[in-house]
């Protein structure tokens, strides 16, 4: 198993530090198991590949493939789950938090926005997309500022 363990670090580039703490453990830990020193435990293993997607069987044994499939939900559920862990001043979890505050006007500007980028089908003037962008931006600052003006005051009348 120490093959495979370091094989799936190096797959996802991650140093042992990164692969480590990713799963909660120290480097040490992880360089006893990729030496074969130590053997993981269920736990460890199960952690293993809850938080990479890995096959377990892959881990134990070598047989079959080495990630296991998710579907778009699963890839989803697994990122936010992972930005969560962040701290709350990390730019990924302030963005999705800015995301989640959105309403459709602003998803739809973003999309306009995201096709005319990836697919190049919007025939809008790139000036109209700019100021819609612009405008599901200030959208979004405004949401943030009355947002903070309305816990401000809520704050101050229980206080």
């Amino acid at each position: 198993m120490k093959e495979r363990i370091r094989k799936l670090r190096r797959m996802l580039d991650l140093t042992q530090a990164e692969f480590s703490k990713k799963i909660g453990m120290s480097a040490n830990v992880l360089t006893n198991y990729e030496t074969g020193r130590r053997n993981p435990s269920g736990a460890v293993i199960n952690n293993i590949c809850k938080t990479f997607s890995v096959n377990e069987e892959w881990l134990r044994t070598g047989n079959g493939v080495m990630f296991v499939e998710r579907d778009e939900s699963e890839e989803i559920a697994a990122m936010v789950n992972e930005i969560m862990a962040d701290k709350p001043d990390d730019f990924r979890r302030r963005f999705i938090a800015a995301l989640s505050r959105l309403d459709m006007d602003a998803w739809k500007a973003i999309e306009a926005f995201a096709l005319s980028i990836v697919e190049g089908r919007d025939e809008r003037p790139h000036d109209e997309l700019d100021i819609e962008a612009e405008v599901a931006a200030y959208r979004a600052h405004l949401l943030r500022e009355k947002e903070a003006r309305e816990k401000s005051s809520a704050s101050g009348a229980t206080g």
